[in-house]
């Protein structure tokens, strides 16, 4: 990422052989499904990834009949589920355990979520935001630059602002062509980084004379 060259640069100065070749994913291996009314968000329940934020946001607006999918891995389950117990949310809030990423019930998560929504404050170069967008998910990110290298057309709100978070969600509930519009874009989009268009740069690269 550019963020990460960024800092490479600031440790040796610009080194000019620094080069920036994206995170790849495999062509085909998501696709959309008929979207159903879900956000999907899949993470370490870690307190970096900031799935408290999520929650916290969902609590103070209205739901309809959305719902969020939370795949995870440890430490913090009985943290978040507890929030969600303190803010009545069991029927909107589902945790899913750890799934494996090549397995049907991945993709099929993938393929139906309307929505992918990363809440982390700091990610280098995320896969799973690249493989939301090739299920043809809105993302839904914080505005660092990081994830803006990645997803232009997010719909993102600004770190730590659960106002913005709550706003972005509410338009996109209620805003069926919106979501079409940036489900299309993100499609289009996640095409650059998949390995046929990614590898020929490793490619170039390592045949440098």
């Amino acid at each position: 990422s550019a963020y990460l060259k960024e800092k490479i640069d600031f440790i040796y100065w610009e080194d000019p052989r620094v080069v920036i070749i994206p995170n790849g994913i495999e062509k085909g291996k998501f696709l959309p499904w008929k979207k159903e009314k879900y956000i999907l968000t899949v993470s370490r329940l870690v307190h970096a990834k900031w799935i408290q934020d999520l929650i916290e946001a969902v609590k103070d607006i209205e739901l309809w009949d959305w719902k969020i999918k939370i795949v995870w891995e440890w430490p913090l389950k009985s943290e978040l589920e507890q929030k969600v117990q303190d803010y009545s949310l069991e029927n909107n809030i589902e945790f899913l355990w750890w799934i494996d990423n090549a397995s049907e019930h991945m993709k099929e998560l993938y393929g139906k979520a309307s929505i992918f929504c990363q809440p982390s404050h700091f990610e280098n170069m995320s896969v799973v935001l690249l493989e939301a967008m090739q299920a043809g998910c809105v993302v839904v990110a914080n505005n660092v630059w990081w994830n803006k290298e990645v997803v232009w057309d997010a719909w993102v709100y600004t770190a730590h602002s659960k106002i913005e978070l709550q706003k972005s969600l509410s338009k996109l509930f209620q805003d069926e062509n919106l979501r079409e519009e940036l489900s299309q874009k993100n499609l289009q989009l996640s095409q650059k980084f998949e390995w046929d268009v990614i590898h020929p740069e490793y490619m170039q690269l390592l045949s440098y004379d």
